[in-house]
């Protein structure tokens, strides 16, 4: 298809059909061995390792080194860490993160939606759904934690306050308070 006219209408209607979660999905099949696989590989992509990069050299060396100017030499650096993130791990396994969601929560069953999984890919994704967790936790140790907050609240569903649920505290109030006015009448 050329670009132009109906390249567009061909997007916004992708676009469309995405956001109305109509788009047809295909289906995907994860064994445990795969989802353990790939998210090693994604957990080692992430982490500091040594990589080839590129340079491109500007200007020659003195004293009768051998560099030319525009020369490309591999370089052997160091990556730093990329952090861990739900995102992430679901396309790693070819998945949206609200597929992941799904199969991490406790009331999924094995054939639901276009994703199949066994139970035990299912404790696979939910491992490193925990590592991912994990790594948010550390990053509220280490100073700016504001992006690591957001993450706990939607991958862990952290609240920011704690709620407490007490039916009988109310009734307690109610009897507290009879006491104190009969109290009073005396």
């Amino acid at each position: 298809m050329l670009p132009g006219k109906d390249c567009r209408q061909t997007l916004d209607l992708l676009l469309l059909l995405y956001y109305n979660n109509t788009m047809p999905k295909k289906e995907v099949k994860l064994t445990p061995k795969e989802v353990r696989d790939r998210l090693q590989e994604y957990f080692d992509y992430c982490d500091p390792h040594i990589d080839e990069v590129e340079l491109v050299i500007h200007e020659t060396k003195k004293g009768g080194g051998k560099e030319q100017v525009g020369e490309i030499r591999k370089v052997p650096t160091k990556t730093k860490q990329k952090p861990y993130t739900l995102s992430g791990i679901a396309n790693c396994l070819g998945i949206t993160t609200k597929q992941y969601k799904e199969i991490a929560n406790p009331d999924y069953k094995s054939r639901h939606g276009s994703v199949r999984v066994s139970p035990k890919a299912r404790d696979e994704m939910i491992m490193g759904l925990q590592k991912v967790e994990e790594f948010a936790e550390k990053k509220l140790y280490q100073g700016a934690s504001s992006g690591a907050q957001f993450a706990l609240k939607n991958i862990a569903e952290w609240k920011d306050k704690m709620e407490v649920e007490s039916p009988g505290l109310s009734n307690s109030i109610a009897q507290l308070e009879e006491k104190i006015s009969k109290a009073l009448k005396k």
